[in-house]
C-alpha cells in the first residue's frame, strides 16, 4: 500500500450522535449475523435463550464500539481529532476496536458458560476477530476515501469554475459590530476575507497591503450575520464561518471535505460545509 495514501485526510466525526449510531448500527448488524447466519457451529446450539444469548454479542459489540470513542477521544485527543486523521489512523483505529471487540465477546462467552477463559481462548478470539475484520476494515477505509475524495474534487471543481477571480467589484464599508460598543470595526469591502465564530467572539480576518489582519471582537455569528444582511457578497460557508465571496481564489477538496482559501500570500484557509455549497454556488453565479 502506497504509505502517502495512509498519510491522506480521512473524514472524521466527532458527533456524540453519530458516533452512538454507528455503534447501535454495528451492533445490530453482528446481532443480525449470527442470528440469521448463524456461523461458527451455531446452528448446532440449543438453547432456549439462544435469540437473547445472541442478542448479547451484539450488545457487547455496541459497548466496545461505542467505549473506544469515548476513550480515544478524552485520553488521546490530539491524535483522535479531525485535524489530524488519515487513512492509516483509521485502519489501525478500526482494527484496535476490533480487537476490543474480540476481547469483549470472549468475555461475555466465559461469563455464558460458553468456554473457560486461556490464553489459548484469548488469542483464538482474536485471530478470529482479526481474519473476519481486517480486510473489511481496510477495504472500506479505501472505498469510503476513494469514493469522498472523488466527490469533494468534482464539488470543488464546480465551485471554482464559478469563481470570478479576474471580475472587479467596487469598494465598501462594512459595519461590524460589538457588544463592546468601543470595539466596533469599519472595515473595506476589498479588504474582509472571513469572519469566524469562537465561542463568545467573532475573528474579522482582513487583508491589509498583502498582509493577513486578525481583529477580535465581542460578538457571536449570529449578530454579526444579521448585522450583514444587506452586504450580497457576505455568505456563510460553515456553521463557524462567513466569508466574503468576492475574495476567493480557489476551492479544493479532500476526503475530508471543501476548504477555500484567498491566493497563495494569504495564510488563512476556511472549511465549507456541504449544506452550504448550494448556496455558495447560487451566490457566486449572481456575482
Amino acid at each position: 500500500m502506497n504509505k502517502n495514501l495512509l498519510n491522506e485526510p480521512y473524514p472524521f466525526s466527532s458527533s456524540l450522535q453519530k458516533n452512538i449510531q454507528s455503534s447501535l448500527v454495528f451492533g445490530a448488524f453482528v446481532f443480525c449475523f449470527l442470528y440469521f447466519l448463524q456461523p461458527f457451529g451455531i446452528n448446532n446450539w440449543q438453547s432456549d435463550t439462544k435469540t437473547l444469548q445472541l442478542f448479547g454479542y451484539g450488545l457487547v459489540t455496541t459497548f466496545c464500539l461505542f467505549a473506544n470513542y469515548l476513550i480515544f477521544s478524552m485520553l488521546f485527543p490530539v491524535w483522535y481529532s479531525e485535524k489530524t486523521w488519515t487513512v492509516g489512523k483509521n485502519i489501525i483505529f478500526t482494527t484496535l476496536v476490533f480487537f476490543s471487540i474480540g476481547l469483549g465477546n470472549l468475555l461475555y462467552s466465559v461469563s455464558q458458560g460458553f468456554l473457560t477463559f486461556s490464553l489459548e481462548s484469548f488469542w483464538f478470539y482474536q485471530g478470529l476477530t482479526l481474519a473476519v475484520g481486517i480486510f473489511p476494515v481496510v477495504i472500506s477505509t479505501l472505498l469510503v476515501y476513494n469514493l469522498r475524495l472523488k466527490a469533494m474534487v468534482n464539488e470543488a471543481t464546480q465551485l471554482n469554475h464559478a469563481v470570478h477571480n479576474d471580475k472587479q467589484f467596487g469598494a465598501e464599508t462594512i459595519h461590524i459590530p460589538s457588544q463592546n460598543k468601543s470595539e466596533e470595526l469599519n472595515v473595506n469591502s476589498q479588504e474582509l476575507l472571513a469572519i469566524k465564530a469562537v465561542e463568545n467572539y467573532i475573528e474579522v480576518y482582513a487583508n491589509q497591503e498583502g498582509k493577513l489582519n486578525k481583529t477580535v471582537l465581542r460578538n457571536t455569528l449570529k449578530n454579526a450575520e444579521e448585522s450583514l444582511t444587506g452586504v450580497k457578497h457576505i455568505n456563510k460557508c460553515h456553521r463557524s464561518y462567513l466569508v466574503n465571496l468576492e475574495k476567493v481564489k480557489r476551492f479544493t477538496g479532500n476526503a475530508q471535505g471543501l476548504t477555500l482559501n484567498f491566493g497563495e500570500s494569504i495564510e488563512l484557509s476556511v472549511p465549507v460545509s456541504r449544506a452550504y455549497v448550494k448556496t455558495i454556488k447560487e451566490s457566486l453565479g449572481k456575482n
